[in-house]
């Protein structure tokens, strides 16, 4: 509620459980989890760790994929239309790699996993069925 955001906000990660919440509570927090369940929180600290590895790893690509590029360059072996291939290149590898966290897996109650194929195929229907009604 209400009484929570100075907390939340003062927290080094705050998380608000179920959307429904205080709007000054939701925005005070870091983290809204939509569910009131708090059996996900196990899953939301794996999937951040996973998301800070990914982070530091594509980070060090990106690094030594550019500064290869640059010493190249520099040394005359690239020109500078086929530096520009490699950091492009660079990057599209950060964003597909970075993409793979899709996958990480949501199971739902039944104990089946949730992929993103199911929350996007539902996530209309479920946007649609909460708005208010128009007047």
């Amino acid at each position: 509620g209400i009484n929570d955001a100075p907390s939340l906000k003062a927290a080094d990660v705050g998380i608000s459980m179920g959307g429904i919440g205080s709007d000054i509570a939701i925005e005070a927090s870091d983290i809204v989890a939509v569910s009131d369940s708090i059996d996900r929180i196990p899953k939301l600290i794996e999937l951040s760790r996973r998301m800070m590895s990914k982070i530091r790893f594509n980070i060090a690509v990106a690094l030594v994929i550019n500064v290869i590029a640059v010493s190249l360059a520099v040394a005359g072996m690239l020109s500078p239309v086929a530096a520009a291939l490699v950091h492009n290149a660079g990057s599209v590898f950060v964003v597909a790699n970075s993409a793979l966290i899709l996958g990480f897996g949501w199971s739902d109650r039944s104990g089946r996993n949730r992929g993103p194929s199911q929350l996007i195929r539902r996530f209309p229907s479920a946007v649609y069925e909460e708005a208010e009604p128009s007047k």
